[in-house]
């Protein structure tokens, strides 16, 4: 029954208090879906905080991190940045939000999601989300539609 609820609701699941003790398999299923009603960025920040939560070492405040806690938050996230749509976030939140992660990212997903934001071309590899989740269109649709 809270499955389901939560199958039918998931925002409000990433919204909880207890969101930090959700299984990984639950949340990966979460993000895995194309119709969630959450800006990018908020699903960005959803799984850091629940990165975060998964290491007590990870709860100080991020200008105390060493190079090693940095590896331990890109251990507990390989599986989740794949799943963000970082093309439908906004510079000034990538400035904000992203770049003081960019040790968590693997060298060449960081540098194909940086050239985008300074070139504005958008040529994701394998290892990411191509498509928009549901209620917002790529660059390349709205393209599309518009010809």
């Amino acid at each position: 029954m809270i499955q389901d609820y939560c199958n039918e609701n998931p925002e409000v699941l990433l919204k909880s208090n207890d969101f930090k003790t959700i299984e990984k398999s639950m949340l990966l299923s979460i993000l895995k879906r194309d119709d969630l009603k959450l800006d990018e960025i908020d699903i960005w920040n959803c799984i850091i905080l629940w990165g975060r939560g998964q290491n007590e070492a990870l709860e100080k405040d991020i200008s105390e991190w060493s190079k090693d806690d940095f590896n331990k938050l890109k251990v507990i996230l390989e599986d989740f940045i794949p799943l963000i749509r970082f093309n439908e976030i906004a510079s000034v939140d990538f400035y904000d939000q992203i770049i003081p992660y960019k040790n968590v990212f693997n060298k060449e997903i960081y540098k194909e999601i940086f050239q985008y934001y300074v070139t504005e071309r958008w040529q994701p590899s394998l290892m990411l989300q191509k498509g928009p989740r549901g209620k917002l269109l790529s660059l390349q649709m709205k393209s599309l539609i518009s010809n």
